[in-house]
């Protein structure tokens, strides 16, 4: 029988891989492949995270917006309200004598001398007085 060359062949191992090198190959696939998973799922993960802290940055951000606003316009009214006070003021200040007017006062009173005058009972008593004479 181990004569028969049609025998002889058929019982030669195909060429080709082996089954052993197969099994290798697949074994470093599937090492391979576990490796890529688990990266993947660390990289869903740290993902995911970032994702949350994404909306928790956002939130605190969207809520910080929302009281600067609220202190912006608060502001704002103040300013208004100063605004409108200040022009009350200005308004004031436009009815009171200016500097100009009071020494051309005094200059007049200067010439004057008002405290000098006499009241009209002083006038009827110095005219009494000069009739008696």
């Amino acid at each position: 029988m181990k004569n028969n060359p049609l025998i002889h062949k058929t019982e030669q191992q195909p060429p080709g891989p082996n089954i052993n090198e197969v099994a290798g190959q697949v074994a470093e696939a599937n090492r391979r492949l576990r490796l890529l998973e688990d990266r993947y799922k660390t990289l869903h993960q740290k993902m995911q995270l970032t994702d949350e802290n994404m909306l928790d940055s956002h939130k605190k951000i969207h809520k910080e917006l929302r009281a600067n606003k609220s202190e912006i316009d608060e502001l704002k009214h103040t300013i208004g309200k100063l605004n409108e006070n200040v022009g009350l003021v200005i308004a004031e200040l436009k009815k009171c004598a200016r500097t100009e007017d009071i020494k051309t006062l005094e200059k007049y009173l200067g010439y004057w001398q008002p405290v000098k005058f006499v009241t009209q009972e002083q006038v009827e008593r110095i005219v009494k007085d000069m009739l008696d004479k």
